[in-house]
């Protein structure tokens, strides 16, 4: 036989050898020490994300144990979709309808209260809208949660905005304010409260 086929084929079957080694020996072994209990790792954003179930009263009821918050909402078309994030929760729809529930902080160095916050005009003239302010007043909920309302004339519209003291994740504030559903904010309102 020809020397340069032998050592081909020697060559080959060392290789073929090596692979197999490789993956049958020489691959290392994941570490699980708890025999496979652990969940596995999840992404950052996951928990921020909460869960809505259908009631028996055909409202759907969204909880988020990250924020610690919960509310309810009607949704007979099926097409609100609530999503969790790092800076609050977002119902969004198919026509355009949405509400957010932003949870921030009172960005200042002077240490104002959220009323402060709330009178100088920081909070509600959010997007450098020229607005001007209706009201300002306390509204109560149905679970006795009392927010700072604000109405806003942004000359197309009439903005509504409820704001709250939250004292959680290091945040400081939360507000709730929309798009275009004033039913859908109404119902987030006045059924939201706070959970443990």
């Amino acid at each position: 036989m020809n020397k340069k086929l032998i050592f081909s084929i020697i060559i080959t079957i060392l290789a073929i050898s090596a692979v197999f080694a490789y993956q049958k020996y020489g691959k290392p072994e994941s570490v699980n020490p708890d025999n496979g209990n652990t969940p596995p790792v999840s992404n950052e954003n996951e928990k921020y994300k909460g869960e809505t179930i259908l009631e028996a009263d055909g409202w759907k009821k969204y909880t988020n144990s990250y924020w610690g918050i919960e509310f309810r909402f009607q949704d007979k078309e099926d097409e609100v979709v609530v999503e969790g994030g790092s800076n609050g929760i977002t119902l969004s729809g198919e026509k355009d309808d949405y509400v957010y529930i932003y949870i921030g902080n009172i960005h200042s160095l002077d240490k104002i209260t959220l009323k402060q916050y709330i009178e100088e005009r920081r909070a509600w003239d959010y997007w450098q809208m020229n607005g001007e302010l209706i009201s300002i007043k306390e509204i109560t909920n149905e679970n006795n949660l009392t927010f700072t309302e604000t109405s806003v004339d942004y000359g197309k519209s009439i903005s509504k905005t409820y704001f709250i003291e939250y004292p959680k994740n290091g945040k400081d504030f939360l507000k709730i304010f929309i798009g275009t559903n004033q039913q859908l904010l109404k119902e987030v309102v006045n059924s939201f409260r706070f959970i443990d």
